[in-house]
């Protein structure tokens, strides 16, 4: 994963991550995070793009994922130190607990990040837009009839017959 400035122009850091699934897209962008002591920064543990179920997951360093496993009681997904982009895609995944003990990780996730980091086999295609406007729809049908109309007047004019009559009748 690069993260660049918004004019991508600057590249401020390269991260290894491997797929995440959730069940339910958001709308929005959706990251989550590590929940870590009170004064400590926060760590990014998923990345979810608008109404994607498939995110980016972050593997960080040995040591910094050691530390977050202590303070979280949770496994964090780990990698050596790298330098380059060749050795990022090389780098072996493990997952270290919060005792500070390295496990490896599923193969299922490790053959995720295998196809994840894999460039598409054909470039994608993307449909144009047609070229002209979309006609103006026609005129709706009439589907309304004046039976309720006269049905309204109907009760209308008999509640005011009855009161009228009961109005007449107590003046008497």
């Amino acid at each position: 994963m690069e993260i660049f400035n918004e004019r991508e122009d600057h590249l401020f850091a390269l991260v290894l991550a491997i797929p995440n699934y959730k069940l339910f897209p958001k709308d929005k962008t959706d990251l989550r995070f590590w929940e870590t002591p009170e004064g400590n920064p926060v760590a990014l543990r998923a990345w979810f793009f608008p109404g994607d179920n498939w995110g980016q997951e972050i593997v960080y360093p040995k040591g910094l994922a050691a530390k977050i496993a202590r303070q979280t009681g949770a496994g964090v997904l780990a990698a050596p130190p790298v330098e380059t982009e060749a050795e990022l895609t090389e780098a072996p995944v493990t997952e270290i607990n919060n005792a500070g003990e390295e496990q490896p990780v599923a193969q299922e996730r490790n053959a995720l990040a295998e196809i994840a980091a894999a460039p598409p086999a054909e470039p994608y295609v993307v449909a144009e837009a047609p070229s002209q406007a979309p006609e103006a729809p026609g005129p709706l049908p009439s589907t309304a009839s004046p039976y309720f109309l006269l049905a309204a007047a109907g009760i209308l004019s008999t509640m005011a017959g009855l009161g009228l009559n009961w109005r007449g009748a107590r003046a008497r």
